[in-house]
């Protein structure tokens, strides 16, 4: 389909590889101002753009000034194998400076337009409707009430926890699970921690299997950190649960814990406790003055786990979903990022 109709004075044109370093940095200043926790450097942004390479140009616009400076972008991911075929993610932004020009407002009305096309064109059938979806922070009051006026309704929040050690504190502790040894992440288990992320979101309606592509990128981001995360292993040497943590992206020295689950029986005895644990103290030891961790939460009683290994609730992010037909379900169907929360 054509680029959005309105220009505001600038430019605009599909994303290419030779954009990435000026969209990173555009993404870089809107993080910034926006105090967002999660950061997304340049090798990130080259990650989602070589896992996607193939449908980019015709899910994508940038906007740039006549002076080449970026000032906003969308960007559709369409649906990945293992994901409800009908599924698009919405992903853009806009320079804060440019905001009040209504730039969002005609991003979201393109995005909106380019997700129905691209369902026309792959032929799905009825049981493959159109379902975008798009993630906004709970205190962006302007952005979520902008989706809502779209016909997009919340249906996932993710609370982000954050700490900051006291170096006074005594070191922490859990009680073992018994018949559960704990090691560091070592490639040679990457391949069987895959499979019980992906057996433990089985768990979940909608959740979505991560397959061997998008697990290696995650592997490869500079952020990860092996000597920093933990897997546990049952007595004949299984995997039976893991915490993948890596640094926060941002100047801050926090870590941050991109994937915690276990298997259902062993949560009930507590090992994801003692994965946190073990967790919060490879992050002391390495000299970082925080941790942080995003999780789904039900109920109010649902932060209490957190709360007793010292994290405090820093920000939510709400995960909002139209469908076309308009139709709303209250079920949480969004993919999660944490397993067995």
């Amino acid at each position: 389909m054509p680029i959005p109709t309105r220009t505001l004075g600038c430019s605009w044109r599909p994303l290419t590889r030779a954009d990435l370093p000026d969209l990173a940095d555009l993404v870089a200043a809107i993080e910034y101002l926006d105090d967002t926790p999660h950061l997304h450097p340049l090798e990130d942004v080259e990650a989602a753009f070589d896992r996607s390479e193939p449908t980019v140009e015709r899910n994508s616009v940038l906007l740039r000034t006549e002076e080449g400076v970026a000032v906003a972008y969308g960007w559709n991911r369409v649906a990945e194998p293992g994901e409800p075929q009908g599924r698009v993610y919405l992903a853009g932004g806009c320079h804060p400076g440019w905001r009040h020009r209504g730039v969002g407002a005609t991003l979201l009305t393109w995005q909106l337009e380019r997700a129905r096309e691209w369902h026309e064109e792959s032929a799905l059938t009825e049981s493959d409707p159109l379902e975008v979806v798009t993630v906004a922070e709970a205190r962006n009051v302007g952005e979520c009430t902008m989706l809502h006026e779209a016909g997009f309704r919340p249906q996932r929040w993710q609370h982000d926890f954050h700490q900051y050690f006291d170096p006074q504190a005594p070191a922490l502790h859990a009680s073992p699970v018994d018949g559960v040894t704990l090691a560091h992440f070592d490639d040679e288990h990457s391949e069987r921690v895959r499979l019980l992320h992906n057996a433990c979101a089985a768990t979940r309606p909608g959740a979505r299997e991560v397959g061997r592509q998008e697990w290696a990128a995650e592997l490869r981001s500079p952020l990860f950190r092996r000597d920093l995360s933990w897997v546990a292993l049952g007595t004949g040497g299984e995997v039976v649960g893991h915490a993948l943590n890596s640094l926060s992206g941002a100047s801050d020295g926090l870590g941050w814990t991109d994937r915690l689950g276990a298997l259902p029986a062993l949560r009930n005895r507590g090992l994801l406790s003692v994965l946190l644990t073990a967790t919060l103290t490879s992050f002391r030891e390495a000299g970082l003055i925080g941790a942080g961790i995003g999780v789904d939460i039900d109920s109010s009683s649902g932060v209490r786990p957190y709360e007793a290994l010292g994290y405090g609730s820093a920000e939510t992010l709400v995960w909002y979903v139209r469908r076309d037909p308009a139709r709303y379900s209250g079920d949480r169907n969004s993919e999660v990022n944490q397993d067995g929360q």
